[in-house]
């Protein structure tokens, strides 16, 4: 005889029994139910208002599983055989029926198993109670001779020659053996050693005997890239804070900032741990966690609550200084650290033009008070107009610069000798003092309509 047994294929639920199970759940509907409705099973008990399992004449099933999967093609088209119902959430309640034929009604979606004589072993007399969720398969003979079984049995394995298609997940305890003796999943049978680069796996990598060829091919096939975090952008009242070079003793305030975030892949993680760090300020430093915030794909703003000001109020001895914001976080998968920053420069400035007043000898802030223009740049070469009548014609910065190599005139001559440098120590109208500059003032007045000077270091 052909012998067919229903599993589900599609889930496997643990129970109370221990370990997993394969389980067709049903709920059980009020016994005598001709009809059950989807995702139900019931007794007919003639005469009895409860489930004992001793009186049912027949187990009608509907086509429909509690999860939905449609069955009929496993209740349908045996001759006899066997079920076995337990409770899902404790297995010690069971009942097994032998049925001897079996009924089919397409118009209800349901079959009808006949079992005149009862169950035929139980763990008692009525082991359940409606709407509880029942395990349910079948041990049936289709009567075919053994001609439509797809399996035979070869010592202690059950073999077939034909193709199978399973419908669903299948989980498989224990390991699966190949044709060619490979059990499980195939394995390196010895070491291998990579002579190439190839995907993500370098030449000299090796791979042990025994490795799972699932993690060759992902070592081939897929290389892990970091999540990251970049452009770094900090708000003030909706405007975005400029990088252009300051003037020593310009604070800067910020309340909100903004990154642009990508997740690593192939896991598809967004960054962790999310900080935000400023540094190098005369006052204002300060680290603030926002750990909490779930970062997602693309641009990613966040409030700075209260709001954060930073200054540099004098620098030393440098020609500049930085303050220095940076957001911090983490990759979820390797933990490698993450990082953008935003550097906002400070000078003392430089100071041009002409004046007719002697500033040689120039204290506190005489050198804005008499109207020479005011150059917030960094140290390097400068061209200069320069218009004077009857005036001198200066170039100042801060002496830590050192001196200069020459002075040209707008028709390209060296003049620097034209030039007398003298060292003073200023005041800046911005609130920073004392600080020393060097001073060139033309030896002469002069009178010029309008001339490209170039000072260069």
């Amino acid at each position: 005889m052909a012998q067919r047994f229903a599993i589900d294929l599609i889930n496997s639920i643990p129970t109370t029994g221990g370990g997993e199970g394969f389980c067709i759940p049903y709920n059980l509907a009020p016994n005598s139910n001709i009809n059950p409705s989807p995702g139900n099973l019931s007794l007919t008990t003639p005469g009895s208002s409860i489930q004992d399992v001793t009186l049912a004449t027949a187990v009608v099933v509907d086509y429909q599983t509690q999860d939905l999967h449609n069955i009929a093609g496993y209740l349908t088209g045996s001759i006899k055989g066997n079920i076995i119902l337990f409770n899902r959430d404790d297995p010690s309640a069971f009942a097994v029926f032998t049925y001897s034929s079996v009924g089919a009604d397409d118009a209800k979606n349901n079959a009808s198993f006949v079992v005149a004589n009862g169950a035929i072993a139980y763990s008692s007399t009525s082991p359940f109670n409606t709407n509880d969720t029942l395990c349910f398969s079948i041990d049936s003979n289709d009567g075919g001779g053994g001609t439509d079984s797809p399996f035979a049995q070869t010592g202690s394995y059950w073999a077939t020659t034909n193709d199978l298609q399973v419908t669903g997940s299948l989980k498989v305890k224990g390991s699966v053996t190949s044709s060619l003796g490979y059990t499980g999943d195939l394995k390196l049978q010895q070491e291998l050693t990579s002579n190439q680069n190839v995907g993500g796996v370098d030449s000299g990598d090796t791979f042990s005997q025994g490795s799972s060829t699932e993690t060759l091919l992902r070592s081939i096939l897929i290389s892990f890239i970091r999540s990251s975090i970049s452009s770094l952008n900090l708000k003030n009242n909706s405007i975005t804070l400029s990088t252009v070079v300051r003037e020593v003793n310009s604070s800067i305030t910020t309340d909100q900032f903004s990154i642009v975030v990508t997740a690593n892949s192939p896991n598809g993680l967004f960054p962790i741990d999310l900080a935000l760090e400023g540094s190098g300020a005369t006052t204002g430093n300060f680290t603030n966690d926002y750990s909490l915030e779930t970062l997602s794909s693309g641009t990613n703003t966040i409030t700075i609550f209260p709001d954060e000001t930073l200054n540099i109020s004098s620098i030393a001895s440098a020609n500049s200084a930085n303050i220095t914001i940076t957001a911090t976080a983490e990759d979820p998968t390797d933990f490698v650290a993450l990082s953008t920053s935003r550097n906002y420069s400070y000078v003392y400035p430089i100071y041009y033009g002409s004046t007719a007043t002697d500033l040689s000898t120039a204290t506190g802030t005489d050198l804005e008070s008499e109207g020479l223009t005011k150059l917030t740049q960094t140290k390097g070469t400068k061209s200069r107009t320069m218009v004077a009548t009857s005036e001198y014609l200066y170039f100042g910065y801060p002496n830590r610069y050192g001196d200069l190599s020459s002075i040209k005139d707008g028709n390209n001559f060296d003049v620097t000798s034209g030039f007398t440098q003298y060292t003073i120590t200023i005041d800046g109208g911005n609130g920073w003092t004392s600080v020393p500059y060097y001073l060139y003032r033309s030896n002469t007045t002069t009178t010029i309509t309008s001339q490209t000077y170039t000072f260069t270091f």
